[in-house]
This record gives structure tokens, C-alpha cells and sequence, in this order.
């Protein structure tokens, strides 16, 4: 594009009378699209929208590479702080627009960066966030004198981002971590730009809980705990039933997306939302992690038996005997037949154990679950499951234990 075409972005602006605007646009339209300067470009991460730009190399060469012009097709928006994405150089990349000139009535155009890293941390809830983002590094000149004769990088560097419900809670003595190097924000400019925040870092020491693979500096900040609501259990194949975990933030129950792995999905698969299903006999392993957060995990390991399941038959899984104190048991019963699960549901009742030492949580006619609210040695909890259909039963009994 040239400077010919942007004269005439202007001239536009500045001749035309109102009447005729909609002609002119309409020819703008005709053209816009076979300048060699022309992309189709995405805002925000959101590539169900396309728009139309033509992106423009600065005069100086130094430039050429990390910072471009922007000018929007007629009518489109463009804002400081939105990034932009286009095919650049064989690959997908992303821009910050740095600011934005919206005065003119046929074009708006704008300055954009291209990002070069990531600022990642985990918030106040645990969820790992991550922007991309501009960094500026500037290195120290002076001078030639006989005590310094070589330029050298100073250790501070300038980053912008865009300014946003996540990027706004960043405070000063915050920490990141960019390509295994950690910084400290002394300074941040939260005020000169409306749609892009201006951060100043200086080069940190490394901390024993800086995560220098993913770039992610004080993970013990905020420490996540999961913790599986089941212990190790045995079960037959075509069992079925619910796996649950509670995730913990600094000591605090929270409610965050969780992440299910079997270690043979051949002997046992389970999904999204801990439903499992025995497949083939043999030993598996099951995950469960915060999602985006590898370090918070718990695991189980499940035994899966080849033993066939008699026709006819009751059955309440998994068949865990012992509850810690403060840990809560899934369960679910169902009837059998030629190794089918049934439609009947059942009456679920408890005896053996004041009712002060547990609560019994019936989810519907075929789960439910046992909370060990304190130790009970004196005798077992049974737990009967009586078939309302053809009132046969089957029974569990559950030791309450300690702590540990």
C-alpha cells in the first residue's frame, strides 16, 4: 500500500461531502482487496470472525520485523490492546495493538507489535493465566571511556500486554519467569493507555518454587491439593461407576475442572467427569489432576478381575470395606443379569454405627455415598440395598477408621 493509498484515505476525509460517502466506500470496498498489502486477520482469539486489513512495513528496516501498520477495512473496529492474528512469514502470529488512530471516517489504522513470549502466572483461584505479550529490551549506550568499553544488556525490561480483567490484578513485587530467566515488577503503567498495560521488570534470582520449564514462577504461592474420594478398590469387568475428588487451595475447598486418566484405557476407561467403566482384568492406575496444573494430582490404583458376574445377582461397587476419617465413599448398586445392568433401583438403609459417626448421602436408587465423620471401632457400618422389584438384597460392611 502504499502512501498513494492512504492519500487517498485522507483526501477522502478531508474533500468529500456527506452525500456521496456511501458511493465512495463502495469503491474503496471494490479495491481494498488487491492491494499486496492486503491480509484477512482474526481479534481476541476469536476465528469465527474475519476481518480485513492491510498491513503495511515501517521505512526503517530495524522495524520491519516486530512493528507494522494496521489499516482496517471501512466500518471495522480496531482498538488499543487487541490482538491480532494473521499468517506472517509461514506462520500464525500474534500483534498488540499499541494505539490506534480512529479520526478518520473511511480508515482506522493503528501501530502493531508482534508478541514474542508469554506472561503466565496462576491467580488468587488457582487457574493458570496467560497472556501474550510485547518485551521490549533495551541496552545500556554510554559513552566510550576506558572503564566501560562494551555495551551491555541492563537487566530491565518493558512489557506489554493487553490490559484486561486478568492483566489488571498484577501488582508490584509480582514474579515471572521468561525463557528460565525470573523478574520482579518494580513499576507498572496502568493509566497512560486505555487498552495496554506497560509493565517494568527487573532480572530476579530464582526461587526454589519457580517452575522454569513452563515458565511459571511461585507455584507454591497458591498450593493446590487434590485428594480422590475413593481409596484402592477391586471390581469385576462391565462394572461401572463414579470416581470424585476434592481440590483444596491453600487449605480452602474450591471448585475447579479436573482431569481424569486411566494409565490402560484396554483395562479401564474413565471420562471427564470420573465415570469409569472395567473392560479387562488386570491392574490400572487412575490420575486425577487439576486441569492446566500438573503439579496437583492424586492417584488410585483399581484391580480388574476376569471373574464372571452370576446371572441374577445384586451387586454394590466398588467393594471398599474401610473408610478414613473425613474421607467420603462412593458406591453404586445395581442388578445383574447375564452380566447386563438392570433398570432396578433400590432401598438403601444403615445400621451398626450411631449416625453421629457418619452420613449416608443417597443420590438416587442406585448410588450413594458414606462420609466417616469420626472413628468407630465397636462394630461395623452395613449398609442394605434392597431391590425394589423383586426384594432381594445385598449388603456391605464398612469399617470406619481414624485418621490414618
Amino acid at each position: 500500500m502504499s502512501n498513494d493509498c492512504k492519500g487517498l484515505f485522507d483526501a477522502i476525509n478531508k474533500t468529500v461531502p456527506l452525500e456521496t460517502k456511501d458511493a465512495i466506500v463502495s469503491a474503496i470496498e471494490d479495491t481494498f482487496k488487491n492491494n499486496v498489502s492486503y491480509y484477512q486477520v482474526y481479534k481476541n482469539y476469536d476465528f469465527d470472525r474475519v476481518y480485513d486489513a492491510l498491513i503495511i512495513d515501517y521505512s526503517d528496516w530495524r522495524e520491519v520485523v516486530s512493528r507494522k501498520k494496521i489499516i482496517m477495512y471501512p466500518e471495522q473496529e480496531l482498538a488499543d490492546g487487541d490482538y491480532v492474528h494473521w499468517t506472517y512469514g509461514g506462520a500464525d502470529t500474534v500483534w498488540l495493538v499499541m494505539s490506534s488512530d480512529q479520526q478518520h471516517s473511511y480508515r482506522i489504522s493503528g501501530e502493531i507489535q508482534r508478541t514474542n513470549n508469554d506472561l503466565k502466572w496462576y491467580n488468587n483461584d488457582g487457574d493458570l493465566i496467560s497472556w501474550r505479550c510485547v518485551i521490549e529490551n533495551k541496552v545500556n549506550e554510554s559513552a566510550f571511556n576506558f572503564a566501560r568499553y562494551l555495551a551491555t544488556a541492563s537487566g530491565d525490561l518493558t512489557i506489554y500486554v493487553q490490559k484486561n480483567s486478568d492483566t489488571e490484578l498484577i501488582e508490584i513485587d509480582d514474579r515471572f519467569i521468561f525463557n528460565g530467566q525470573a523478574f520482579r515488577m518494580r513499576a507498572l503503567n496502568n493509566f497512560a493507555n486505555d487498552g495496554v498495560l506497560t509493565l517494568s521488570v527487573s532480572k530476579d534470582s530464582i526461587a526454589e518454587d519457580d517452575d522454569l520449564t513452563n515458565n511459571i514462577a511461585d507455584t507454591n504461592k497458591f498450593v493446590h491439593a487434590v485428594s480422590i474420594n475413593q481409596n484402592n478398590f477391586e471390581g469385576a469387568i462391565g462394572y461401572t461407576g463414579q470416581l470424585t475428588a476434592t481440590v483444596t487451595i491453600n487449605g480452602v475447598v474450591q471448585s475447579k475442572t479436573l482431569e481424569w486418566i486411566s494409565s490402560d484405557p484396554a483395562l479401564l476407561t474413565i471420562d471427564s467427569g470420573g465415570n469409569y467403566t472395567m473392560l479387562s482384568d488386570g491392574s490400572v492406575t487412575v490420575t486425577c489432576r487439576l486441569l492446566d496444573n500438573n503439579t496437583a494430582y492424586d492417584t488410585i490404583d483399581i484391580e480388574v478381575s476376569a471373574a464372571p458376574v452370576v446371572e441374577d445377582q445384586n451387586i454394590i461397587s466398588p467393594a471398599v470395606t474401610e473408610i478414613l476419617q473425613g474421607d467420603t465413599q462412593l458406591y453404586s448398586v445395581y442388578k445383574y443379569e447375564s452380566n447386563l445392568v438392570q433398570a432396578d433401583t433400590f432401598t438403601i438403609t444403615t445400621s451398626g454405627v450411631p449416625i453421629a459417626n457418619y452420613t449416608l448421602s443417597i443420590t438416587d436408587g442406585n448410588n450413594f455415598s458414606i462420609k466417616n465423620l469420626e472413628r468407630y471401632d465397636e462394630s461395623v457400618l452395613t449398609v442394605l440395598c434392597t431391590n425394589n422389584v423383586d426384594a432381594t438384597s445385598v449388603s456391605i460392611d464398612i469399617h470406619l477408621e481414624g485418621l490414618w
